[in-house]
């Protein structure tokens, strides 16, 4: 089936990483099977336009009629994101993919063959850390970084913008936008495909078109580890509490998350595990997240109250 797609990669002061990843998945959409049209859109996120000179290189030495550069000054990635679906033409599929992955040698050709695999709106694909050669001991088996594992096919309620395929149909919802209190990040692409699967969209997972995440040496620290958790839980809650991601209890799942981290804390003192210890720690940011969302929620209920 004929297929034309736009691959959006938005990105931010990634002059280091970028040309690396546009090398590759030029050479994958070159390689694609007859029947596929690809273009790759490069969304330029740093007011100063550092990512032109990139683009530049690579439209002066290859097709340049491939490579299309967009400028968003405004900061924030919900509104590189929302320029991603204005930039869209009529019956084309769209793929956010993340300027820090690179992707899997057959991601490219898994991703466009899917829908003809499985019934979907949306198509998500794996996305795994790497960590370097060395690492702190707390970090073993990249736990911090992991997102969870499903089944080739398995229906998903939410998923995340940096390894994902929407279709045409999709794309026309008036949801499919970044709303403004996520535009600034985190929390666009959860905000987005819960709204999409509350409109009846269906978001299949694709473990062919999986990603790789290189762990950098800043998000080894544990103050990142605990900023991030912090910020999901936060993100989580706002969602929740503002009708995004349907009726899930927040109470169940903040009890979750302490008991969790209360069973951590014992098995790290009985086993000396310093990866326990953080992991218990993570849970309780993530947790913290809760409560302060949940707490600037009811500020700005009682404000409008009153």
């Amino acid at each position: 089936m004929r297929r034309a797609a736009v691959i959006a990669i938005c990105t931010y002061k990634r002059e280091g990483l970028l040309p690396r990843l546009l090398d590759e998945i030029y050479r994958q959409v070159k390689e694609l099977s007859p029947g596929f049209v690809v273009r790759i859109l490069v969304i330029d996120n740093d007011p100063e336009g550092s990512a032109s000179s990139c683009l530049d290189l690579r439209r002066s030495a290859v097709d340049k009629d491939l490579f299309t550069y967009c400028h968003e000054p405004n900061p924030g990635v919900g509104h590189a994101r929302n320029l991603a679906f204005s930039s869209v033409t009529e019956g084309e599929w769209l793929i956010f993919f993340d300027d820090d992955q690179m992707p899997g040698p057959a991601w490219l050709q898994e991703f466009l063959a899917a829908p003809d695999l499985w019934q979907g709106d949306v198509f998500v694909g794996p996305v795994r850390p790497r960590l370097p050669d060395e690492y702190p001991n707390w970090a073993e088996g990249a736990w911090a970084w992991s997102r969870p594992e499903y089944a080739d096919g398995a229906v998903r309620r939410h998923a995340g913008f940096g390894n994902i395929l929407i279709s045409p149909s999709a794309l026309q919802n008036s949801v499919c936008k970044v709303p403004r209190p996520f535009l600034n990040g985190p929390g666009e692409d959860t905000a987005v495909t819960s709204a999409l699967t509350a409109e009846g969209y269906k978001i299949v997972h694709v473990l062919g078109a999986w990603a790789w995440e290189a762990v950098t040496a800043d998000r080894l620290e544990i103050r990142w580890v605990m900023d991030r958790r912090k910020a999901a839980g936060r993100v989580w809650a706002r969602l929740v509490l503002d009708g995004h991601s349907g009726s899930a209890s927040l109470a169940v799942s903040f009890v979750g998350l302490v008991a969790r981290a209360l069973l951590l804390r014992v098995r790290a003192a009985i086993h000396r595990s310093p990866s326990d210890a953080v992991r218990a720690n993570a849970h309780l940011a993530t947790a913290a997240g809760y409560v302060l969302e949940i707490r600037g929620y009811l500020s700005r209920k009682i404000g409008a109250a009153g």
